[in-house]
């Protein structure tokens, strides 16, 4: 039986991001319980522009010699069912590795030292694509995997509609997906194995932590192929989901720096979050870097960025980051505030600067990077602005 229960899986989540704005989040358990929780989750216009979910699931079964399925997914559906039974697979070795989030399964819940196969999730940096990867898989076993796409507004809950997706095929490569005319082409690719057209709806999935909120909890997605894939030997099998022009390679994932193994725990614990401080650092094609605070729920939103630089920047040795993250704000201070939001899409809507102390944490962040100097024109006119008592006046 599983160490811990299905309410303590499902209650803790990971999360992965790609440096671009996008990124990969879900439960221990495996079941989505946020309409959030996405295994590919893109910004169309980086860092703040739409973010949209392309992947919603991928479910994977373990196919033993004599046809008996072993299935190592879990959802929940409206009605309180949980099903299947993966999440008592799962063992307590769950963790990130370097470069991603990694999780292991035991194929027999019942005896211990049954087989056990260990699951990759890794995300490429600077690319809208991720990579899955199995290991230890028994000679004589096939996978079987299913991946559920979508097309929808990280803040809404996928529904089916007639004609979704707008294309579904096999490509030389692989299986292509793709949503609607103008939506981006989603390309699956495996390191082998035989797709089949499936075309069926996983549907009234169940996301607990939205129905606590008060929301519309419950979502369905689209199969639109099934892969299975056969054990190897030799390398491990793997699937590639990407929006890219081309195959991603393997050199480009994510990494992160783990080279100090020498260290203490407590200083191995340091150096945990001195690294994946940078999961929250991203770019623009402009060049442009700025903090993402608040993954997954908003972009750059200007008072959190204050807030979090310090800790983030200052205190991880990117002091040069921190430093062009307050000159870029800079040019955005209006009458005497700097924005609070930068709307997801920002060709409809305009920054908004629906806050006070956020231009005050701005003002620390000026200080601590030593641009004072650099930086005295907004400093004035925020100081003029707060002195007349017209910080604000007319803009919401």
């Amino acid at each position: 039986m599983p160490d811990r229960t299905f309410s303590e899986l499902s209650s803790q989540e990971w999360l992965l991001t790609n440096g671009i704005g996008g990124f990969a989040s879900g439960t221990v358990a495996g079941c989505a319980t946020r309409r959030y929780h996405s295994l590919l989750t893109v910004a169309l216009d980086p860092p703040t522009g739409r973010r949209m979910s392309l992947l919603g699931g991928l479910d994977e079964t373990v196919i033993l010699e004599d046809g008996t399925e072993i299935p190592l997914s879990t959802h929940v559906y409206g009605d309180g069912t949980v099903f299947p039974d993966g999440w008592t697979r799962t063992r307590p070795v769950n963790r990130f590795l370097h470069d991603g989030w990694n999780q292991r399964f035991i194929l027999d819940a019942a005896n211990e030292f049954a087989p056990q196969i260990d699951r990759s999730v890794r995300l490429y940096e600077n690319c809208n694509a991720v990579r899955f990867e199995w290991e230890h898989i028994p000679k004589g076993l096939s996978l079987r995997l299913a991946p559920l796409v979508c097309w929808k507004d990280i803040h809404q809950e996928m529904q089916p509609w007639d004609g979704f997706p707008f294309r579904s095929e096999p490509f030389d490569d692989g299986w292509l997906v793709q949503a609607t005319p103008d939506a981006p082409e989603v390309k699956f690719y495996a390191s082998h194995g035989v797709w089949e057209r499936a075309d069926w709806w996983n549907e009234r999935l169940f996301h607990a932590r939205e129905a606590e909120r008060g929301f519309n909890a419950t979502e369905s997605l689209h199969c639109p192929a099934t892969l299975t894939m056969p054990g190897r030997s030799k390398n491990y099998p793997y699937l590639i989901a990407s929006v890219e022009t081309t195959r991603p390679t393997r050199k480009a994932i994510r990494k992160m720096d783990w080279s100090e193994s020498h260290l203490t725990p407590s200083g191995k614990r340091e150096l945990d979050l001195k690294t994946h401080a940078a999961d929250f650092l991203v770019s623009a094609p402009s060049g442009r870097t700025t903090i993402i605070a608040g993954y997954p729920w908003f972009t750059d939103w200007g008072r959190d960025t204050f807030i979090s630089l310090p800790g983030l920047c200052l205190t991880t040795g990117r002091e040069e980051t921190a430093r062009q993250i307050v000159r870029d704000f800079a040019p955005w201070v209006k009458d005497g505030r700097i924005p609070n939001r930068f709307p997801d899409d920002p060709q409809k809507d305009p920054p908004a600067y629906n806050n006070i102390d956020g231009t005050l944490w701005y003002v620390r962040c000026i200080g601590l990077c030593g641009l004072t100097g650099e930086l005295r024109p907004t400093l004035d006119a925020i100081l003029d602005a707060h002195l007349s008592g017209n910080v604000g006046d007319g803009i919401f």
